[in-house]
């Protein structure tokens, strides 16, 4: 099949630079962007041999999560004064709906972006496919990304649309390029990749207009960045819980982590706007309950059939606090194990609230301490 899916030609630029001299390929996204070996790590390899520069590939990639890991964990401008092509590829997370609140989508990602621009970075926004959605977008989740794109006159990449074809002409059987809902085989890894470069090379040679002048705000950071804010060391005391850390396979991400026993009631002194808290779900996680001023606002769920192994999870939580008391305890809700898609034997085992970090704007943690629940 000689189509290729794409919007909002870059006129060159991303073709360009891969030509030019070695780069930072910065891939921020899903699980399916995560995949050691999957789409990223093969579209270096490609990017590389077709180039001729050693291209160097760093993925800030996370399993489970939407568009709110991407802006809070996107980091500085690329090292040693190398230039960084960005692509952007959350809307597979994001389509697990509940991860960005739809009121939110637009505006995170625009923040995103002209982070990102503010850094010299090139970006494109990628879409991969997912079995439930294929090409449908009726949460509007795609057309969301794809209007920031618009405004910023950032290349689309459509994956999703790329795969669905391949599918519907009967070129190739589901089960050569995916293994599940959305996660690539070998053959689906290197398909998507080769659509990716094909893509960027056919934007260099279909030029056309030259760029449009792009809005001055690309140009300046955004104020009050989202970012993470760990919680203070020494919050726990021996009889109260106690620190871990957890490191992401694939990508050797790794975060502190506070375990706190279901006994026990974590209390913050917080100011700023708060938008996510992450937890680790896993074999010995259940409900939390989030109380603010001792009103109770959101219940996460922490155990899901995927909980039968550990796993970052960043869960929204969009509240303005001024010196607001925040409590976070394990909620009193039976666990249903049976959710699971493998059996555990730590689902026998007490519960424990395993949590890791607050993202926001401008947080201030003034006080956090862990107490016997009353």
């Amino acid at each position: 099949m000689d189509a290729l899916f794409y919007k909002n030609p870059d006129h060159g630029r991303a073709w360009s630079m891969l030509c030019e001299g070695p780069l930072e390929l910065h891939f921020i996204g899903a699980s399916v962007t995560s995949q050691r070996e999957g789409w990223a790590d093969r579209f270096a390899c490609f990017a590389r041999a077709q180039s001729g520069h050693d291209h160097t590939l760093v993925k800030s990639a996370m399993g489970g999560v939407g568009l709110l890991f991407g802006v809070a964990n996107y980091g500085s401008p690329a090292p040693n004064g190398l230039r960084r092509l960005l692509f952007i590829e959350f809307s597979t997370g994001d389509l697990n709906l509940g991860l960005t609140p739809l009121d939110r989508l637009a505006s995170w990602l625009d923040h995103l972006v002209q982070r990102a621009l503010a850094d010299g970075a090139h970006v494109v926004i990628v879409h991969n496919w997912r079995s439930d959605f294929a090409v449908d977008d009726k949460p509007g989740i795609r057309s969301t990304y794809d209007t920031v794109a618009l405004k910023y006159a950032l290349p689309v990449i459509e994956n999703h649309r790329f795969a669905d074809a391949l599918l519907n002409i009967g070129e190739i059987a589901r089960e050569t390029l995916f293994r599940d809902v959305c996660h690539t085989q070998p053959e689906g890894a290197a398909r998507y990749a080769q659509h990716v470069l094909l893509c960027l090379q056919e934007m260099s040679l279909k030029c056309g207009q030259p760029p449009r002048e792009l809005p001055l705000v690309t140009h300046r950071a955004p104020l009050g960045p989202i970012s993470f804010f760990d919680l203070p060391t020494g919050t726990l005391s021996p009889d109260c819980g106690r620190e871990a850390t957890y490191t992401y396979p694939t990508t050797l991400q790794s975060f502190r982590v506070l375990e706190v026993p279901c006994s026990h009631t974590m209390a913050m002194i917080v100011s700023g706007s708060l938008l996510g808290i992450s937890f680790l779900s896993g074999p010995r996680t259940g409900w939390v309950d989030l109380s603010i001023d001792f009103k109770q606002v959101r219940r996460f769920r922490c155990f899901d059939r995927n909980s039968f192994y550990e796993r970052y999870i960043l869960l929204p939580a969009v509240f303005e606090l001024s010196n607001s008391e925040l409590h976070l305890s394990c909620a009193p809700i039976d666990v249903q194990f049976s959710l699971a898609a493998k059996p555990h034997p730590d689902f026998a085992l007490p519960r424990l609230m395993k949590i890791v970090q607050l993202a926001g704007i401008d947080l201030a943690i003034r006080s956090c301490s862990v107490r016997l629940s009353t």
